[in-house]
């Protein structure tokens, strides 16, 4: 008994011991404790690489293939009006040493804007330009978006062959300026021009019936009382307003314009030889060749407008008119926006039309507020002439102050767009 009760006494003993651990423990030092980890810290060779982003890499991406059209944009483009902003300073003419152009130039007087001071303050002839310009303006883009509407209306329209027709109105405006302007001297030639050989070949062919029925006196009496009547009012209306203002002039240009009227209907040297009828030539020769692209701008945008918009109209019992001023007219009003905006730029441009028409001398030649202008001289054609003299610094002037107005009238209207948006 004492034996067994020994034996168990050791066995708890044994069981009441801790367990050691007999692997050595992993102790560290003060030193170890503080110092940073070697495994913690990655090596030169180890480090990641840093790489662009995405947006960083398509953006090198973008401008390396804009890099050709940059290019050639700086050197053809941008330096060129830089460097005629610069001659524009200066006093640049035909002896200027081409090849030391920056010693040899001079700096204009009035700090650099001589030219600008002297084109607007004694060039009459510029300011004379201008007024042909915007009388230029007023015949043709007016003329020319009625045209362009009109002929969209038509073709918008289920007509038989109307690709046909739409081919046929654009197809003139592909063709050169010039040339157009070539074809339509032929057509107003005096001499074997096609209008006045038609005018006088109707005339001849019918002259037999109207002299024996006595049409032809009465027609002519009438003609002449019509033109005299205009003489007298002009004549008149010249009273109403003081000497050298634009009514007097426009009512003395119109007096000489009846006077000088021919017996064929048209004035004598024909229509391009006439200081009144040479803009209205040259405009409706104008507007034939661009109502073209109007026309097409125009009839992509009626497609473009919801039938349903059309269908409410007709339950309303809206008449085909007020369609077209209520809902056609309103909706097309950005393109007749954009019209007005590039009419204006081609007409403070126009130089290939007035040089191919007017055999390049700027018209006929008339007195307006003691000044010898040429009435065909638009602004365009006029610092043509300035450049082909040689007064290179002089032209460069010109064009900016051309750039001024034409911005202008760009802002002008694109406010008035956006204040009706």
């Amino acid at each position: 008994m004492t034996g067994n009760n020994s034996k168990d006494t050791e066995d708890a003993k044994t069981t009441t011991e801790p367990i050691v651990d007999i692997e050595p423990s992993k102790t560290t030092t003060p030193s170890q404790a503080t110092a940073p980890s070697q495994a913690t810290v990655p090596s030169k060779a180890t480090a990641p690489k840093r790489r662009l982003s995405i947006k960083a890499r398509e953006t090198i991406v973008s401008y390396i293939f804009l890099a050709p059209f940059l290019t050639v944009f700086t050197v053809f483009l941008a330096w060129p009006v830089i460097y005629s902003l610069y001659l524009s300073f200066h006093e640049v003419s035909i002896f200027t040493d081409w090849y030391n152009v920056f010693t040899d130039m001079k700096l204009c007087s009035h700090s650099g804007f001589g030219n600008y001071v002297t084109i607007l303050t004694q060039d009459t002839k510029f300011w004379w330009s201008l007024v042909f310009t915007l009388c230029y303006g007023l015949i043709t883009i007016p003329t020319g978006i009625i045209c362009s509407l009109i002929l969209a209306i038509l073709l918008s329209n289920k007509l038989k062959g109307s690709s046909i027709y739409r081919s046929a109105f654009f197809l003139p405006n592909v063709l050169d300026i010039l040339i157009v302007g070539i074809i339509w001297v032929l057509i107003y030639s005096p001499e074997f021009g096609l209008l006045e050989n038609g005018i006088n070949y109707i005339i001849e062919t019918f002259r037999p019936i109207l002299t024996t029925t006595g049409i032809l006196s009465i027609l002519e009496s009438i003609f002449n009382t019509i033109v005299a009547y205009i003489i007298l009012i002009t004549h008149q209306c010249q009273m109403l307003f003081p000497d050298s203002s634009l009514p007097n002039l426009f009512f003395k240009g119109l007096s000489i314009f009846a006077e000088s009227w021919g017996p064929n209907l048209l004035p004598e040297g024909g229509l391009l030889g006439h200081p009144i009828t040479v803009l209205p030539a040259i405009g409706f020769a104008m507007v034939l060749k661009g109502a073209g692209f109007g026309m097409v701008l125009l009839l992509t945008s009626i497609q473009n407008i919801p039938t349903s918009v059309y269908e409410a109209a007709d339950i309303d019992g809206a008449t085909p008119w007020q369609k077209i001023k209520h809902i056609t007219l309103p909706l097309l009003k950005p393109i007749f926006m954009f019209l007005v905006i590039t009419g204006t730029m081609a007409c403070l441009n126009a130089f290939s039309e007035i040089y191919a028409m007017t055999n390049s001398t700027g018209g006929p030649t008339t007195e307006l507020a003691g000044t010898t202008v040429k009435t065909a001289n638009l602004s365009g054609f006029y610092l043509f002439t300035k450049f082909q003299r040689g007064q290179y610094g002089y032209s460069a002037a010109l064009s900016f102050i051309l750039l001024i107005i034409a911005l202008s009238i760009s802002i002008v209207s694109v406010r008035l767009l956006r204040s009706d948006e």
